[in-house]
């Protein structure tokens, strides 16, 4: 009622006002003037005002900044896109906000969306035909993750627990869904032949750098021997995550990127940052000591780089990995590996208790599943083993297919299945098309992040954490980017 009657008054003020073109073309010009700034200084300025929100206190202040990070996102919506994939790693850092906490990922993904139409209904005679122009460039990818987020909805009809399975729609589903349509909208260049796009890269330089500075965060906290874990006679870095593995699984999406981009990117600045953002990175993965990173899914996805690089290269590569497998083993002991093949006790043996238990569970609910977020309330109440209870608040399976068919049944299933073969598909034929340069290391990287997805999936989270589903959405949407770009060249 508040904000009503002040945009009563504010509209009462305005008709009445005689100089109000006179304003309106003032405001018109620096409203062109802040639009025509440096990109650089307009990212600088927008994340500013984001990091701001944190670190004001009181609720007033904070309702205040958050107020001008909406205005600077109206003017440049297109600068949210990079501050997302920035924040992702550090989404468990929230901020309070009229007796909620959300986390700035969920908040600049609302007020990028909001600024994005906003700008889209502006232009009220050219939206129809833009609507029209998308519906031609509708990809199957599109339509996989329309149909993800639609069984998602769906999906609450069935789930018990439907307070925390709501949550999960919100902040891992449909937010993620709207961050893959704002790319979509967003990122697109002019020619996927050039490396200057600065539509892609500023999102890309974004997600690595975010990705650099959390393992950066784990090095301090090795360093100083705070906030880690204690496990087995070793210190776990685990950066704002509750566990080490989450750690390794955000980074390993990002990590096979960094090294693509150093080994086959183009010469320059970027490529030597990218080289300092994956020694940050391998050298915090190690320090997680997740043994699902280490054997599974960072070897697989550098293999995959050297396989698609020829015979050749894939030889240099094993060796290289059998070389730090070497070192690794000499520095930490065999002990901590040797303990995955005792199936008598350890993480091997629950494991295995685990995926018993949630094979159950499928066989009970095998069309349908349990519904989002409710494994851990079906799986502690009817399907924990006794021989299992140690490990007894799980709240997912531990492996990728049957996470998504217990959360969203068999259709989600086929869904995810049937979105990495057209994934996989669009980023091959744009990597065999694409001249040698960064667009084509780019995509090298990003199918081997999907890799990444996919082998470490099938011992850990996959999908169903925020990080995770919004890089998944990052990694499909810039592919379709720059395969469309293609496409439209030829």
């Amino acid at each position: 009622l508040g904000i009503a009657s002040v945009a009563v008054l504010g509209a009462a003020a305005y008709g009445t006002w005689p100089n109000r073109r006179l304003v309106l073309g003032g405001i018109s010009m620096m409203v062109a003037r802040y639009r025509g700034l440096d990109e650089h200084l307009l990212l600088v300025i927008t994340g500013g005002a984001a990091i701001v929100i944190y670190v004001m206190v009181g609720t007033i202040p904070a309702l205040v900044a958050l107020a001008v990070l909406t205005l600077l996102l109206i003017l440049r919506p297109d600068m949210g896109l990079p501050l997302i994939a920035l924040a992702l790693p550090f989404y468990q850092l929230g901020r309070p906000l009229l007796g909620k906490v959300f986390s700035m990922v969920e908040i600049l993904t609302v007020l990028t969306a909001v600024g994005w139409l906003l700008n889209r209904l502006a232009k009220h005679r050219e939206f129809r035909s833009q609507i029209l122009d998308c519906k031609s460039r509708v990809s199957a990818l599109d339509w996989s993750v329309l149909a993800l987020v639609t069984v998602g909805v769906v999906s609450l009809l069935w789930a018990s627990h439907v307070r925390v399975a709501a949550r999960e729609l919100r902040t891992v589903v449909l937010e993620a869904g709207i961050f893959y349509v704002l790319l979509r909208c967003m990122v697109h260049g002019r020619s996927p032949t050039s490396h200057e796009r600065p539509d892609l890269w500023r999102v890309v330089d974004a997600w690595v750098l975010g990705g650099a500075l959390i393992a950066l965060v784990g090095l301090f906290q090795f360093a100083l021997g705070q906030n880690v874990i204690t496990a087995e006679g070793v210190w776990r870095v685990r950066g704002f995550y509750g566990s080490p593995n989450n750690l390794a699984l955000y980074l390993g999406r990002i990590f096979p990127l960094s090294v693509a981009m150093v080994a086959w990117g183009q010469a320059g600045r970027r490529r030597w940052a990218y080289g300092l953002a994956a020694l940050l990175m391998v050298a915090a993965i190690l320090l997680t000591y997740s043994r699902g990173a280490w054997l599974v899914g960072v070897p697989v996805s550098l293999l995959f780089l050297a396989a698609m690089r020829g015979r050749r290269t894939l030889v240099v590569a094993i060796c290289l990995l059998l070389a730090v497998a070497i070192a690794v083993l000499l520095a930490v002991g065999v002990g901590r590996i040797a303990l995955l093949l005792d199936t008598t006790e350890g993480t091997t043996f629950f494991r295995l208790q685990l995926w018993r238990s949630s094979i159950a569970m499928v066989r009970d609910h095998p069309l349908l599943g349990v519904g989002l977020d409710n494994f851990l309330y079906s799986y502690r109440t009817e399907y924990v083993l006794p021989t299992a209870w140690e490990e007894f608040n799980l709240s997912h399976p531990h492996n990728l297919v049957l996470d998504f068919w217990l959360r969203l049944g068999l259709p989600g299933l086929a869904i995810v299945l049937w979105t990495l073969v057209v994934f996989f598909r669009h980023g091959g034929q744009a990597y065999r098309h694409l001249p040698e340069g960064s667009v084509r290391a780019l995509i090298l990287g990003l199918m081997a992040g999907m890799v990444n997805f996919v082998a470490h999936g099938l011992v850990d989270n996959a999908f169903f954490l925020v990080d995770l589903s919004f890089a998944f959405m990052l990694m499909l949407a810039l592919v379709q980017a720059v395969d469309h770009e293609w496409r439209a060249g030829q």
